[in-house]
């Protein structure tokens, strides 16, 4: 079993999104990430040990004094972006086993 560290980027603040990880990831952390200039992407990441089944995790991210479900899921992060003008609130929905080895890791780095 070897653990590594991938990155994740999150959608657009709003909606609910699904990301592959494997089995039993750890969540570390949560920031803003300049792509250039003018765009900033929210990214997470996770200590993982890729030779697991892959599970779907399904996330959400909110602005302060947004409307919120009643169960909105488990709070993971508060990150600040465009120089604090904009904060968000990040949730895990849900956990579900959906894949096994060898599935699409999409949108995840290990760096």
């Amino acid at each position: 079993m070897t653990k590594t560290i991938w990155k994740v980027p999150h959608d657009s603040p709003g909606t609910q999104h699904k990301i592959g990880l494997p089995k039993g990831s750890l969540y570390l952390s949560t920031i803003t990430q300049s792509v250039d200039l003018k765009t900033e992407h929210l990214v997470s990441w996770f200590l993982v040990d890729a030779d697991v089944e892959l599970e779907i995790r399904q996330f959400t991210i909110v602005g302060t004094g947004w409307p919120l479900q009643d169960d909105p899921g488990d709070y993971l992060a508060t990150v600040m972006q465009r120089k604090d003008l904009l904060i968000w609130h990040l949730f895990e929905v849900t956990r579900k086993v959906e894949a096994t080895n060898g599935a699409n890791y999409a949108n995840v780095s290990a760096y």
